[in-house]
């Protein structure tokens, strides 16, 4: 698996608190919508859900599709466990971001503050940024909404290094749920999650975020 999908971690373990909520029966403004998503982004302890992934590679021309199940609870823990292509987990314990591949029998260990370049995926996955200081925001779509009713934001943050060019969110209205999220970089590549099985508040155990390798794994320290 690439390293790439490391990117989105940090930016997706913080936006998910941000579109779980209450229930919208007219469209909204930019402003309302933006206010309804930061509020639940403030207010939610934890998320966990199924996921598909798809990524496109621009100087490839190639695709690539993973599935698996993600974890996140405030403030800063994160964990990814892929099941296909291969058994992968990526962990976020709030200090480093760990990458364990039991096939490899490898796991990877990086400083969050080496992991992810620029303030705006760090200072959502510790819990402390603003949709609206970190990004500017607008519709994606003129008439706001996509053929399922859904909204559709485009997100250009403000600053947060070079491998984020923008970020589309699509947020289903009735319970402000997270449909779909796709990150663009700045190669050209595209990188969507979609999700399901969406729980919140689950009370999820600070030892799910804990990560000690296997006897036998080599912990890499890049």
């Amino acid at each position: 698996m690439r390293v790439y999908r490391s990117i989105i971690v940090g930016l997706v373990g913080g936006l998910l608190f941000a579109v779980s909520g209450v229930a919208a029966a007219e469209k909204l403004s930019l402003d309302e919508v933006v206010g309804k998503l930061q509020a639940r982004y403030e207010e939610a302890e934890d998320f966990q859900a199924a996921f598909t992934q798809e990524t496109l590679y621009k100087l490839t021309n190639t695709k690539e599709q993973a599935q698996g199940k993600v974890f996140i609870k405030r403030p800063g823990k994160v964990r990814w466990e892929y099941q296909k292509p291969v058994i992968q987990e990526i962990v976020v314990d709030g200090e480093y971001l760990w990458i364990y591949q039991p096939e490899r029998k490898q796991a990877a260990r990086t400083p969050l503050s080496r992991a992810f370049q620029g303030k705006t995926p760090v200072n959502f996955l510790t819990g402390v940024g603003r949709l609206s200081e970190e990004f500017k925001i607008r519709f994606a779509l003129e008439n706001r909404t996509n053929q399922r009713g859904n909204y559709l934001l485009e997100l250009l943050p403000k600053s947060g290094g070079p491998s984020v060019k923008k970020i589309l969110l699509e947020v289903e209205p009735q319970g402000w749920t997270i449909r779909s999220f796709s990150l663009f970089d700045q190669g050209g590549n595209v990188q969507t999650l979609r999700f399901r099985e969406v729980k919140l508040a689950q009370g999820l155990p600070d030892k799910l975020f804990e990560f000690k390798p296997p006897a036998g794994v080599a912990v890499l320290t890049p």
